[in-house]
């Protein structure tokens, strides 16, 4: 199998030793910034549109002074819930819906304008109701979400997992939700064992 682009390093910084605070732990604030040290990716200014579009909500949503065409989301400062909150902020500056399992697969600025683009001259928006993190074959893990929530929350759970295919449901709405999960599950059809997750409201229904 292969690791997902979210969890394959972008750079490496070599340290003689990790920095640690008084009681013997790591001491993440003494740590240095890869990206102040590395040159290697050059800087590219948005230009169309779309591009300078996204790239204010990027500023906002995450305190930067500038980015650049191939600055990835994630590596940024971005987050699930900054996700989320970036397509809030898109649908209310262009009046649609960016499907979040669209933008979760390309999550550089350029990669996310032409996805913007793509979809305002698109006739359909569908989403699909979860999204697949990791590229592991067994066991299946599927997760379900808190009450009007999204599978972009198990992102992070989806990381420290990479050995289980991983699938975070988007709350779909209705008294026959139950069912429809497990259409889904069925449809997966994975091998072995198959396990359920979940919080909140998620709990219950797992």
């Amino acid at each position: 199998g292969s690791l997902p682009s979210y969890m394959i390093p972008s750079y490496f910084v070599e340290l003689p030793a990790l920095p640690l605070t008084a009681n013997g732990k790591v001491d993440t604030a003494a740590l240095p910034a890869p990206r102040a040290e590395t040159g290697e990716r050059p800087h590219e200014e948005p230009v169309t549109l779309y591009e300078i579009s996204v790239a204010r909500h990027w500023k906002t949503l995450l305190g930067l002074e500038q980015v650049g065409l191939e600055d990835d989301f994630f590596e940024v400062g971005g987050s699930s819930i900054k996700l989320i909150e970036l397509l809030h902020h898109l649908r209310t500056e262009f009046g649609v819906s960016v499907p979040a399992s669209r933008l979760y697969q390309v999550t550089t600025l350029h990669g996310m304008a032409a996805t913007v683009q793509e979809v305002l001259h698109s006739t359909s928006t569908d989403e699909l109701p979860y999204l697949t993190f990791n590229s592991g074959q067994a066991p299946h893990l599927f997760c379900f979400p808190p009450a009007g929530g999204h599978g972009l929350v198990y992102r992070g759970l989806a990381a420290q997992l990479p050995e289980y295919a991983v699938i975070g449901f988007n709350y779909l709405p209705g008294d026959d939700k139950v069912a429809r999960y497990a259409d889904l599950i069925e449809a997966a059809r994975p091998e072995g064992a198959c396990l359920l997750l979940g919080y909140s409201l998620g709990g219950n229904l797992a």
